[in-house]
C-alpha cells in the first residue's frame, strides 16, 4: 500500500471543497471525479460527469466518459433474483462492510472465550 492511498478520503473533501466554492468551474468537476473514482463513489463520479456537461455541453472528456458509462450499463447483465437482493441490501460504504465482517468474526470468538474462561473458573 502506498502512503497516498490512506489520504484518498482527504482527496475526496478537498474536491468536494473545491466543487463547493466554484460550482461552475470544469476544473472542480474534473478533480471531483478523480477522487471519486479512487475512492470507489460511482455516483459521485457520475454526478461529476455530469455537471461538468451542464457547464459545457461539448467538454470531450465529459462527453467520452458519459459514452463509456452507457456502452458499460448496456453490456452489463441485468439483475435478476437473489443478486438483485445481495445489490440491494448490501450497503455501498466502503468502511461498513469491513466493520461489520470484523464484528460478525469477533462476536462468536468472544463468546467462546468468555463461555471457557467461566467453564475454567468454576
Amino acid at each position: 500500500m502506498g502512503a497516498w492511498q490512506p489520504r484518498r478520503p482527504e482527496a475526496l473533501d478537498a474536491a468536494m471543497a473545491s466543487v463547493r466554492l466554484g460550482p461552475d468551474s470544469v476544473g472542480a468537476h474534473d478533480a471531483l471525479w478523480k477522487a471519486a473514482a479512487m475512492n470507489g463513489r460511482s455516483g459521485l463520479t457520475r454526478q461529476a460527469v455530469h455537471e461538468t456537461l451542464r457547464i459545457d455541453p461539448q467538454n470531450a472528456w465529459a462527453l467520452g466518459l458519459r459514452t463509456e458509462f452507457a456502452a458499460f450499463e448496456a453490456s452489463a447483465p441485468p439483475l435478476t433474483g437473489a443478486r438483485a437482493v445481495v445489490v440491494v441490501t448490501v450497503p455501498r460504504s466502503e468502511r461498513l462492510v469491513p466493520q461489520v465482517l470484523f464484528w460478525v468474526a469477533l462476536v462468536p470468538t468472544l463468546l467462546t472465550v468468555w463461555s471457557e474462561r467461566a467453564a475454567i473458573r468454576a
